[in-house]
């Protein structure tokens, strides 16, 4: 008989903590948060759209400023080397920094258009 009690003393004080909680933060909505979708791209000797860049910083900031040019706001840019650079001296062949940018989902098709790889 006391654990029914106890039980119903505990129900009821959770309903009441429930019910008050609910009159303060019922009429306030969670903002919905923004979706954020990342991309990456391949840093080339001499092929990339904005141009060539020496250094991960450099890059950072042609390639932020490029894409601002595109309309594109990047939410996220960091440029790091990963792999080892390619073997080979032609425009096209990868200098082992790779460029991940974080963009909203409706930039995402552009991206994906430029060149960066999901």
């Amino acid at each position: 008989m006391k654990q029914l009690r106890l039980t119903a003393a505990l129900l009821l004080a959770g309903c009441a903590f429930g019910a008050t909680s609910c009159l303060t933060h019922c009429d306030e909505e969670p903002e919905p948060a923004a979706e954020i979708v990342e991309v990456s791209y391949a840093q080339t000797y001499c092929a990339d759209r904005w141009g060539e860049a020496r250094g991960t910083q450099q890059l950072e900031t042609v390639a932020k400023a490029y894409l601002l040019q595109q309309g594109i706001t990047p939410q996220q840019l960091q440029a790091a080397a990963v792999n080892a650079p390619s073997v080979c001296n032609a425009c096209s062949c990868t200098t082992g920094v790779v460029l991940k940018v974080s963009v909203l989902p409706a930039d995402l098709q552009t991206m994906l258009n430029l060149g960066f790889k999901q």
